[in-house]
């Protein structure tokens, strides 16, 4: 039972199952950051 199970995935599901994993696949998006002001420990700002 379990070898027929891993014949139906591996063999039959496999372009099924790739299509899904292809649609599934995380994509970067970069953004730049916002920069913020720099106090120093008085709260004086430095940049």
């Amino acid at each position: 039972m379990v070898l027929g199970r891993l014949y139906h995935l591996h063999v039959l599901e496999h372009d099924d199952l790739t299509a899904i994993a292809q649609a599934n696949r995380r994509t970067s998006i970069s953004t730049e950051a916002r920069r913020g002001e720099i106090f120093d420990s008085r709260g004086h700002l430095l940049a």
